[in-house]
């Protein structure tokens, strides 16, 4: 039998990873390795709906939030549905397909009963043991309130609050864009590291400050 193991969270940014030009966060889940028992939270490093072979061969399920959560609320979380995911070890089995290792967690007569989501990952209408603990997790992971996530704000927004005249004669002084951007996100960090249940992420720093450079060069 295989024994779950948790890794757990270290920090708050972890799980919110945004890649340059987009507006969203990367997709974020807890991941079960069925083959070793580990369990924790990831972000997903493809755009789009790749996956790898040991999720699109079932080795490894994941469990979607909707948002990146806290590193506490992710650690709790998983916490919250260990005894389910210990239940699809126990009956999780990894077999020869004849082309491949799989995992077959149901009865094969529940094959019928099997719906893809995005991005391949099967949830299973049948009352098979992993079934109702597959459910019962879904249920935990897709309910994630927004108090308990990483607050995601737009730089325009963010600057409305705070401020952004400094920075802004500093790239009319001459110094980079890029390295004013730099020191905005370090203070943001230190904001961030001073209040460890609150985490903001800001989009956008580089163009707003490109933005707003050319705006008070052409006088609007």
């Amino acid at each position: 039998m295989t024994t779950l193991s948790i890794v757990p969270v270290s920090h708050n940014a972890d799980l919110c990873d945004i890649y340059p030009n987009q507006g969203e966060p990367q997709a974020c889940f807890i991941a079960l390795d069925l083959r070793t028992g580990r369990m924790s939270a990831q972000t997903n490093p493809e755009i789009g709906n790749a996956v790898p072979m040991d999720v699109w061969h079932g080795l490894v399920r994941r469990y979607y939030m909707p948002r990146p959560p806290l590193a506490v609320t992710a650690n709790a979380l998983m916490q919250n549905i260990a005894k389910h995911a210990q239940t699809i070890l126990d009956h999780a089995a990894v077999v020869w397909d004849g082309n491949n290792n799989v995992v077959r967690t149901h009865e094969r007569k529940c094959d019928l009963g099997r719906v893809f989501l995005k991005p391949y990952n099967p949830r299973w209408e049948c009352d098979c043991p992993i079934a109702l603990e597959e459910q019962a997790i879904e249920a935990v992971t897709s309910s994630l309130d927004e108090e308990d996530s990483v607050s995601l704000i737009e730089a325009g927004d963010w600057f409305d609050f705070s401020g952004a005249d400094e920075y802004i004669a500093r790239v009319e002084a001459g110094e980079s864009i890029e390295d004013v951007a730099a020191s905005i996100e370090q203070e943001i960090d230190a904001l961030n590291n001073n209040n460890p249940n609150e985490y903001w992420a800001v989009m956008g720093i580089q163009e707003y400050l490109l933005r707003s450079h050319k705006d008070n060069l052409s006088g609007t």
